[in-house]
C-alpha cells in the first residue's frame, strides 16, 4: 500500500511540474528511490551489510568508525541488547534531545527495529554537531561516549571487512 501511494505521488507530481529540469527529474527519482529502498531495510531483519547500507543512507558521519561501535556495543550483534531492544551502540535513553527511543532494557535505550537505533545515532550525531573532518576518535573520547578505559583503543582494533 505505501509502495502504491509513493508511486501515485511520484506521478503526480511530476505530472503537475511537467516544466522541471532533466537535474530535477534525477534528483526526484533519486529521493524516490531511497525512500522506497530505506522502506525496504526497515522492513527487513538485521544483517551487517543492511546496517553498512543503512549507516551510508542515514547519513551517518565516520560510519567506519560507527559501524566498528555497533560491533564493539553488541558483541558482534549477539548481546541481549541489541537481540532483545535493538539497541546497536549502546546508547541510555536521552533527557535532553530529540530521539527515536521506545522504551527501556537493561537500562538502555529500546527500539521497535534497529534502524531506529541508526536513527537516533544520527539524531544524537546532529545534536553534538558531528563534523565529517574532525577526529571522532578523539571526539568519542571527549564526550565519554564510553565509561570502558580503554574503549577507543578497543575500537581501533577491530578488523572489520567494511562492505
Amino acid at each position: 500500500m505505501t509502495l502504491l501511494i509513493l508511486f501515485a505521488t511520484l506521478f503526480i507530481n511530476l505530472g503537475e511540474a511537467s516544466h522541471i529540469s532533466r537535474e530535477q527529474s534525477d534528483a526526484m527519482n533519486r529521493e524516490f528511490m531511497i525512500q522506497l529502498r530505506t522502506q525496504e531495510i526497515r522492513a527487513s531483519e538485521f544483517t551487517p551489510e543492511l546496517l553498512w547500507e543503512y549507516l551510508r543512507m542515514a547519513g551517518i558521519q565516520h560510519k567506519d568508525i560507527v559501524y566498528r561501535q555497533a560491533v564493539l556495543e553488541t558483541g558482534w550483534f549477539r548481546s541481549g541488547s541489541f537481540t532483545e531492544y535493538n539497541n546497536l551502540f549502546g546508547m541510555k535513553v536521552p533527557k535532553m534531545r530529540t530521539n527515536k527511543v521506545g522504551g527501556e532494557g537493561y537500562g538502555h535505550a529500546s527500539y521497535s527495529h534497529w534502524t531506529e537505533s541508526v536513527d537516533d545515532y544520527k539524531l544524537w550525531q546532529d545534536y553534538r554537531q558531528v563534523h565529517p573532518n574532525i577526529d571522532y576518535y578523539g571526539f568519542l573520547d571527549r564526550v565519554g561516549y564510553a565509561t570502558a578505559k580503554n574503549y577507543i583503543r578497543t575500537l581501533k582494533q577491530i578488523d572489520v571487512l567494511i562492505l
